[in-house]
């Protein structure tokens, strides 16, 4: 795929970003699993240019790599790797707004946390 980054045209901005960190907290409010009970994300760290983030293009999806600051204190620094399917993809790289990406409060099957690993991984369709 041929495809040149530009950062005038990144929806991946700050307010991706913030929608992205609501819908973290929502997914962790809900959450059923005693090791999240009690955290929450106190902000999603817009990606760096590639290809420093970790950027990858394929056929079937984009992943992206950036980091949260999640925990119980909110302070606490976790990679999240961000894996956008074909709809999302094909927005991403026309430079098209994102939002609408972003799944519904109650879906919680798009966005995993390990706790001990520090690890947060979001899948967009």
């Amino acid at each position: 795929m041929n495809w040149t980054y530009d950062q005038s045209r990144d929806p991946l901005n700050n307010e991706f970003c913030g929608r992205l960190e609501n819908a973290f907290n929502s997914v962790l409010n809900a959450s059923e699993i005693p090791e999240l009970k009690g955290f929450w994300c106190d902000g999603v760290l817009p990606p760096e240019e590639p290809p420093h983030s970790g950027w990858e293009v394929t056929d079937k999806h984009l992943v992206i790599y950036t980091k949260v600051y999640m925990g119980r204190s909110g302070q606490d620094l976790y990679e999240c790797f961000l894996f956008f399917g074909p709809k999302s993809s094909a927005l991403y790289l026309a430079g098209e707004g994102m939002d609408h990406v972003i799944p519904s409060p109650e879906s919680e099957d798009w966005c995993w946390v390990d706790s001990l690993k520090r690890y947060v991984e979001a899948r967009f369709p």
